[in-house]
């Protein structure tokens, strides 16, 4: 059992629960297996954001270990990370070394991270949480098999959105677990941002093209592994695949994604009308995907 994971009483604040359905800022204090402990601002005890209530980017599966599921959600959030949570169920504590301890059940998923919106003002989905709702939509089981390896270079995946950064869009591709990142210089070829604009306006620029839960088809563009035996990030492209329903590849040559943010071209004339969401972009890319980083040995 994790009810006793923060502890709680050493940081002050009132020993009260916060209120049920209360929407409250908080700190990571620490990662488990089965979740994130988050300590409130303004009580003392810390509560519990299950492993299926962290994010809509995180998948599990019940074959993955402890180790593997600490590190996916210590990638997203680090202890020490401020979020934003949903009190979605407040109960005595049966383990509890005396009969006032109570367990409180957190959600960051109905709470957007960057604004402390409540996602679920009817609070339609924390209450099926409260009765034994569990995951939710985001858990990656179902129908078919996911596959635990990266998907191939250059290839065009179906893909769900499902959170919006600052940096770019993280989608969920069919049949993959791992989740891909679209830099923001690869969402749309109408989309730009200058050093001035704020991570606001990012994400609002980036909500005016694509939206939470839509599907969408991507290109994968980039396969980094950062050190050896850490998990590969991938790195995919919106602009650079058709979104007309055929799934074809605007860029089969290869010549057309920066890896580090480019994106001439971009703000060519092709026609808003059209369904193809990137057709222009640069070249960094050889054909066969290789990467010109400028430095060869």
């Amino acid at each position: 059992g994790g009810g006793n994971g923060g502890g709680g009483g050493a940081r002050g604040g009132t020993t009260e629960p916060p209120p049920l359905m209360s929407v409250q800022k908080g700190r990571v204090v620490s990662v488990r297996p089965f979740g994130l402990f988050v300590r409130m601002e303004g009580f003392a005890r810390d509560g519990l954001v299950h492993m299926s209530q962290v994010s809509d980017d995180l998948t599990f599966q019940r074959e993955d270990s402890d180790d593997a599921k600490v590190m996916a959600m210590d990638y997203f959030y680090p202890k020490d990370s401020e979020v934003w949570v949903k009190v979605v169920e407040v109960r005595a504590d049966p383990a509890g070394a005396d009969g006032g301890q109570q367990r409180i059940a957190l959600s960051m998923k109905l709470v957007a991270q960057d604004t402390g919106e409540d996602l679920d003002a009817g609070d339609a989905q924390a209450a099926a949480l409260a009765g034994g709702g569990g995951g939710g939509p985001g858990g990656g089981g179902g129908g078919g098999t996911w596959s635990d390896d990266p998907p191939p270079l250059n290839a065009v995946l179906r893909a769900t959105v499902r959170e919006m950064k600052p940096y770019g869009v993280f989608v969920q591709m069919d049949g993959f677990r791992r989740n891909g990142l679209v830099p923001t210089h690869q969402v749309s070829n109408f989309l730009e941002f200058s050093k001035e604009d704020t991570d606001e306006d990012k994400v609002a620029g980036m909500e005016g093209v694509v939206n939470r839960g839509e599907t969408v088809w991507i290109k994968v563009v980039e396969l980094k592994e950062t050190f050896p035996g850490e998990p590969v990030k991938v790195t995919c492209s919106i602009k650079l695949a058709s979104q007309t329903g055929d799934a074809a590849d605007l860029d089969p040559e290869g010549k057309d994604y920066f890896p580090s943010g480019g994106g001439r071209g971009g703000d060519g004339d092709a026609s808003r009308g059209d369904r193809h969401i990137g057709v222009n972009a640069g070249d960094k890319v050889r054909k066969g995907g290789v990467i010109e980083w400028g430095h060869h040995p």
